[in-house]
């Protein structure tokens, strides 16, 4: 819920619009549950500004990383052991490999290139 309850640019007061709800992946104990985080969204009724607290905090904006400790590796494994089953190809590599490697690419001007071989699975 936004700080106040009054419109930040004109004064009036706040109405409820809608709400967003940002999801979570996270292990707990030997299972994974789903962090839910509801937002509120409220528009002002003089002037139909719209305001929202903001979301969640994450490691990696739209991405599966979370705290330490909550089955991310054992979660790619399985991902992992899926896909060769299904006979898809998997890469797995730390990003700071990835982000040295396009650099180096970039200062070759084979960005293109070893972005192409990314997306074929290396």
């Amino acid at each position: 819920m936004p700080d106040n309850e009054a419109c930040p640019d004109c004064g009036g007061r706040l109405r409820e619009l809608g709400e967003d709800i940002a999801k979570m992946l996270d292990y707990v104990r030997a299972s994974f549950k789903i962090l839910r985080h509801v937002r509120p969204k409220l528009s002002c009724e003089m002037c139909d500004r719209s305001v929202q607290a903001p979301g969640p905090s994450r490691s990696i904006d739209r991405g599966l990383a979370g705290s330490s400790g909550t089955g991310k590796t054992r979660l790619m494994n399985a991902l992992r052991v899926e896909s060769c089953h299904q006979n898809k190809r998997v890469v797995f590599t730390a990003v700071a490999a990835l982000i040295n490697e396009l650099i180096e690419a970039s200062h070759k001007s084979q960005l293109s290139r070893a972005l192409a071989q990314w997306k074929r699975g290396t």
